[in-house]
């Protein structure tokens, strides 16, 4: 009796995923400019700069995963160059200049866009993960300005080796969702589109 219960004790260790601190790479947001002005206009990308995350994933039980991310928001970084010149869809190519950057910056932190003072953190936390084809399809909860939404993140691709984990993939969400409306000036001629993109490439090793 007393090794059956020990069996039951080991197997059910053994099936603990390994955990990995997630510490490089990161998460940005890319915003899209709208309206008939538009031409004059930028999209924007919206990096997290402070953040923490860990991530349980075994990739012979996917179905097990435990992924988790916090940014803090006052932190975000707005249209560095650097991060502009790694995009390449169209739209980004061009450099903004810093004084301009400061006031899309305020804008976006601004209480009826982001509202950095009254919701410190964007967090991610997934509910399921599965393999399908070789990538995979991870299930969660993202939560912006207070509000949680589930999102699915499809065809991203995790890779475990040497003891680390790299995990990639982007989704889409709406600001409507999340109890804001997208930026507007001169009348609506200068705009943001209401759908954004959010783009991550994470790194971590096995704790």
């Amino acid at each position: 009796m007393l090794h059956l219960l020990f069996g039951i004790f080991s197997a059910s260790a053994q099936a603990e995923p390994p955990v990995y601190k997630l510490k490089n790479g990161g998460m940005s947001i890319r915003v899209y400019k709208s309206g008939v002005l538009s031409k004059v206009a930028h999209n924007h990308v919206v990096e997290a700069v402070s953040w923490m995350g860990s991530a349980a994933f075994d990739p012979a039980k996917p179905e097990s995963c435990k992924i988790a991310i916090t940014v803090v928001t006052n932190k975000l970084r707005v249209d560095a160059p650097r991060a502009r010149n790694r995009i390449k869809e169209p739209g980004f190519d061009s450099i903004i200049g810093e004084e301009n950057r400061k006031k899309i910056k305020e804008n976006m932190f601004d209480e009826g866009q982001l509202n950095v003072s009254k919701y410190p953190e964007i967090k991610f936390l997934s509910t399921s993960c599965k393999k399908t084809k070789g990538k995979y399809t991870i299930n969660g909860k993202f939560t912006l300005r207070g509000v949680s939404r589930n999102i699915s993140v499809t065809g991203a691709k995790v890779v475990v080796k040497d003891g680390g984990i790299h995990i990639i993939g982007n989704f889409s969400i709406k600001a409507t969702d999340y109890g804001f409306k997208p930026y507007r000036a001169l009348g609506g001629a200068i705009s943001n589109k209401n759908t954004m993109k959010v783009v991550f490439g994470l790194k971590g090793k096995k704790q």
